[in-house]
């Protein structure tokens, strides 16, 4: 999944025949009118940054950050005990958490915008699966 309205991805891509490796624009956001102009160039593939699909991927990269995830560990005495604790919790990349500490929506963030694309690329497969993953 990138951002389409970037020139010069497809074509790249395109010449060196890899095209099959893009993701198609998700039929929900055109579903949901997140998407309503075709715009200019190639719009098959990937989905073009806008405030609106902005900000609604910006919503799904929080609940999915604030979601509990159960873990299942052994105390001292050998007992399975489970634990709960969101996503973000789970986080390993430190660029990535300093990022989101300091984000606005003025500020260059290539790491929190790659997230959002993946939370949109994630949304589309709920949706297709029915929230079977």
């Amino acid at each position: 999944m990138y951002e389409n309205n970037l020139h010069g991805i497809f074509s790249y891509f395109s010449q060196h025949n890899c095209t099959y490796l893009l993701a198609d624009t998700p039929q929900y956001l055109k579903d949901r009118e997140l998407i309503k102009t075709l715009g200019t160039g190639n719009t098959s593939k990937g989905i073009r940054a806008t405030a609106p699909i902005i900000k609604y991927a910006m919503k799904l990269l929080r609940d999915w950050l604030l979601k509990p995830v159960t873990k299942v560990e052994k105390d001292s005495e050998g007992n399975e005990v489970e634990t709960s604790m969101p996503n973000l919790y789970k986080l390993r990349n430190r660029a990535l958490i300093k990022e989101m500490i300091a984000w606005n929506p003025h500020i260059n963030v290539d790491r929190i915008m790659s997230m959002a694309q993946l939370m949109l690329y994630r949304e589309e497969k709920m949706v297709l699966y029915h929230g079977d993953l």
